[in-house]
């Protein structure tokens, strides 16, 4: 286990190594003014793009190399014939028809309007659903009614 070297408390998981002076602090030291770091006494090393900073970035920049066109120009000894590409593999070319359909339009208070043909089909819809469920309580009624009749009918013989 770990010691902040401010406070003594013992760190379990959350040891903070401080990148100035290499002393282990907790969450409540860890930071160099908390704990009297000696990078403090030397304001440079915390400013953006410091000259060390900027001797690294030198180093390890490039430059562009001069190249003579001619005498680097290869030319390839191969004859090619041009290509024809079909509209199907053209890039960004569909074979899908745009959809057409939109979404239907918002009234001020906030309920849906649809035009003519989406309300006749929803009403459709719902008249097919009206009758599906009438129908079936109406089926289950006749079912009841032969079951009983036929019962009926086998006690009486």
């Amino acid at each position: 286990m770990t010691q902040c070297e401010i406070c003594a408390r013992e760190m379990d998981e959350f040891a903070f190594k401080c990148n100035y002076c290499d002393r282990v602090f907790c969450t409540e030291h860890r930071l160099p003014e908390r704990h009297d770091c000696k990078a403090l006494d030397n304001p440079q090393l915390f400013k953006k793009n410091s000259r060390s900073d900027q001797e690294d970035i030198d180093n390890t920049s490039t430059t562009v190399a001069e190249v003579d066109l001619e005498s680097d120009r290869h030319y390839s000894e191969i004859d090619v014939e041009p290509m024809t590409v079909s509209r199907e593999q053209t890039v960004g070319s569909t074979s899908k028809s745009p959809i057409s359909d939109s979404s239907p339009d918002v009234a001020p208070d906030g309920s849906l309007v649809y035009s003519d043909d989406d309300t006749n089909e929803e009403e459709t819809d719902s008249a097919d659903r009206d009758s599906r469920t009438f129908s079936l309580p109406l089926i289950v009624l006749i079912v009841i009614f032969v079951i009983a009749a036929l019962s009926v009918l086998f006690l009486v013989l």
